[in-house]
């Protein structure tokens, strides 16, 4: 058993060496200050998070709801795009198909 935990140790000093880095924190972030600006930035940094939610859902909301009246004011362009013999010499149906393209 002795023999196993001495393989894998020296398996993980030479996986640390190779990757140059060694796992667990510096001397210097063990202390409680360490610890208390260590909290705070994970705080900090999922209220960014949540911020960051609560952004991109109101503006796929914002897109959904653009794409919608897009729709309906293209679906009434199309209803009034229909051929009216009496409108041929208006110029607001003139007006009206410049518009369109």
């Amino acid at each position: 058993m002795e023999l196993l935990s001495h393989i894998y140790g020296f398996q993980y000093r030479l996986w640390n060496w190779w990757h140059g880095s060694v796992m667990g924190f510096s001397a210097s972030l063990q202390g409680e200050q360490s610890h208390a600006a260590l909290l705070a930035r994970q705080d900090a940094e999922l209220r960014l998070l949540d911020t960051m939610r609560r952004v991109l859902v109101a503006r796929a909301k914002c897109d959904r709801d653009y794409a919608a009246a897009l729709t309906q004011l293209a679906h009434t362009a199309a209803k009034m795009d229909a051929s009216d013999n009496v409108l041929d010499d208006s110029d607001l149906h003139k007006a009206w198909h410049i518009m369109e393209v």
